[in-house]
């Protein structure tokens, strides 16, 4: 998978290089020990990208969220948005948001999903109108966690 014709190979702090493969499961880690699991017992090939500073280094003005995970189920392609988060929701929902604007030209036909995993969530049914525009624009397919959020394809 390729966008704006960059391979996008680069590294974060824990030497984690943006991969695809076939595993089982696959895990995107955080500050404060939170953690995204994907299980992928049918063994799909699934494209893991880091976001921000790596698949988004030009957008500096733009927030971005921390993973893009990319996967299909042979009839819809899906594209997961992750961002782990302390407690501010707003702010991992707008991050969110930001780079389904930034990716959506090039992510085109594909159902958008969004995952926030959070240090602490205090109220995990948000009223405000980001959070309903960006349920609304996912076709109600956001998930808010704390610590732990796993998914399975």
């Amino acid at each position: 998978m390729k966008f704006n014709n960059q391979s996008c190979v680069c590294l974060n702090n824990n030497n984690e290089s943006i991969s695809n493969s076939t595993n089982k499961i696959f895990n995107a880690t955080g500050k404060a020990n939170t953690s995204y699991i994907l299980n992928n017992p049918t063994k799909k090939i699934v494209f893991k990208y880091i976001v921000d500073d790596c698949l988004l280094v030009n957008s500096e003005r733009e927030s971005k969220c921390d993973y893009l995970f990319i996967h299909t189920d042979d009839i819809i392609n899906y594209a997961t948005f992750i961002e782990m988060k302390g407690a501010d929701l707003i702010k991992a929902i707008n991050q969110i948001n930001s780079s389904i604007n930034i990716l959506e030209r090039q992510l085109k036909g594909y159902k958008f999903k969004g995952r926030i995993i959070a240090t602490k969530v205090y109220n995990p049914d948000i009223k405000t109108s980001a959070y309903k525009n960006l349920k609304k624009r996912l076709n109600d397919d956001l998930k808010i966690k704390s610590k732990q959020l796993t998914d399975l394809i």
